[in-house]
């Protein structure tokens, strides 16, 4: 199964969701990559300690023509790898339009039981959408007191639409204590944490 972890802006917790999504399925016995797929804030490498001078990026461009190549050992647990996003390219959202994308994904389905993605947020890019095609599944992250709910009915548009495979909600950084109840929501979070100006004003715009 390839599984896409997204969110609708920067800073809702998608990469750690992903990576721990990731070390649940191999801690009991599925085989899984995890791939970095957000090419404008790469983070799994961070999350991992591991070099990111080459990834997917490499691939999609050519400079890199081997998958196995980019693949590396989680250390966490043996039945997980992962691949880093790579070098931030000036074009993330026509690299992962290519059919460069299906032929990385391709060995990937062969040898794993479980592609993770950690993909870009929707509302700042349209790359999530670029690769949505390849997905069974998609994991949309929210963040507790972050969310705005006026982003409620797009994200149900993405469903219903086709944009996104099978949207699930996660609601994450959810507090449980008696007096919580989470009223916060604070609109424009995270726009401009290094994806397009140019495309998160297109975004605002539709929200409004």
């Amino acid at each position: 199964k390839v599984i896409q972890v997204t969110s609708s802006i920067a800073g809702e917790g998608k990469s750690t969701i992903s990576t721990n999504l990731a070390i649940a399925l191999a801690s009991i016995g599925k085989k899984v990559i995890l791939v970095g797929m957000d090419l404008r804030k790469p983070k799994i490498h961070k999350i991992f300690d591991i070099s990111n001078k080459a990834g997917v990026t490499s691939f999609l461009i050519g400079k890199e023509t081997d998958v196995s190549n980019l693949i590396t050992p989680s250390k966490v647990h043996e039945n997980l790898h992962v691949m880093t996003a790579g070098p931030i390219p000036p074009n993330p959202s026509e690299l992962l339009s290519t059919s460069k994308v299906s032929e990385l994904l391709k060995p990937l389905t062969n040898n794993y039981d479980f592609i993770i993605m950690d993909t870009s947020p929707c509302f700042l890019a349209a790359d999530t959408f670029n690769i949505a095609r390849y997905s069974d599944i998609t994991l949309y992250v929210i963040r507790s007191k972050m969310a705005d709910l006026r982003m409620i009915p797009q994200i149900q548009e993405f469903h219903d639409t086709g944009k996104l495979p099978k949207v699930s909600l996660v609601i994450n950084a959810v507090n449980f204590s008696k007096n919580a109840y989470g009223h916060g929501y604070g609109y424009g979070y995270g726009y401009g944490y290094g994806y397009g100006v140019e495309e998160n004003e297109k975004r605002k715009k539709r929200l409004n």
